[in-house]
């Protein structure tokens, strides 16, 4: 089976699915993850790499992960310098990946690696965006599931773009999805708003949301809380999403400054700032 990136033109070369896993303190869970995730992707007629983002591990997530790339091709580390935060993880993962199409999972196998060939067969019919709905969340707790409830409810009420209800980072984009969400310029990133704002053809598939094999999760209900009012604050009280591929010519009143500066906005007056640095420090690229 041939799976193309543009599915009305045909390539040549043998293209690449990446697997984007962001991890913190993930020491016990790693060795079961790989074990379930690479033979579904030995299974795929097409070639894949593992791109894992230590967002600061203290419990030798990265040094494990390093024993692994020796023995194992395809996997690659990348190691922030210290814990930036889920979202930007997330974020390096698909600056440094280099698939024709990415999925951004979990390593805790909440999200399971089982969906991927149905992820790829859904993109390979034509769609930018596969996107994983949870039609149950087992292993979480009813207050966890009735706060989750509320809060996607409560942020399409009060936001300008909808966003798909009872949905996470576990989902399929294409080199196009992620070139377009690349372009955003936002430093404080509300990953699910963003994946939202960008549009393109998305096929939904349902699943069920596994509980924990190992571990214990990272999210306390203090940051999850945090979480859900940075969401709905980046997306009802901020402009749209700022984009280098969405630019309108500049009126004759705005002030001058220099072109590596404009920044512009759909339907909006042009806004003038300096590009910001980066959103997470590198310390090694494995």
């Amino acid at each position: 089976m041939s799976l193309q990136s543009d599915p009305q033109q045909a390539t040549r070369r043998e293209l690449l699915l990446s697997i984007v896993v962001p991890v913190f303190n993930e020491r016990t869970m790693l060795p079961v993850f790989l074990e379930n995730l690479l033979p579904i992707l030995q299974s795929l007629a097409l070639k894949s790499e593992v791109v894992f983002v230590d967002d600061g591990s203290q419990d030798g997530s990265a040094e494990y992960l390093r024993q692994m790339i020796s023995k194992m091709p395809g996997i690659k580390l990348l190691k922030l310098s210290r814990n930036f935060g889920k979202e930007a993880a997330v974020t390096a993962g698909l600056e440094h990946c280099g698939g024709d199409a990415v999925i951004a999972m979990d390593a805790d196998l909440q999200d399971p690696p089982k969906y991927i060939p149905a992820m790829v067969d859904a993109w390979q019919s034509g769609s930018d965006v596969v996107l994983m709905q949870r039609r149950c969340r087992n292993g979480d707790s009813r207050l966890k599931r009735l706060s989750a409830h509320l809060f996607y409810r409560l942020l399409n009420v009060s936001s300008r773009t909808e966003i798909p209800v009872d949905t996470g980072d576990f989902r399929l984009m294409s080199r196009k999805a992620i070139d377009a969400l690349l372009s955003l310029n936002e430093r404080n990133r509300y990953m699910k708003g963003l994946y939202a704002w960008i549009g393109m053809p998305t096929h939904t598939l349902q699943y069920e949301r596994e509980p924990r094999v190992a571990g214990e999760t990272k999210w306390s209900y203090p940051a999850l809380v945090g979480l859900a009012f940075e969401g709905i604050r980046l997306h009802t009280t901020q402009s749209a999403p700022t984009s280098r591929a969405y630019r309108k010519p500049m009126p004759k009143s705005a002030t001058r400054c220099k072109p590596s500066q404009r920044v512009f906005t759909p339907g909006s007056p042009a806004l003038f700032r300096p590009r910001k640095p980066p959103s997470v420090a590198i310390s090694r690229i494995t």
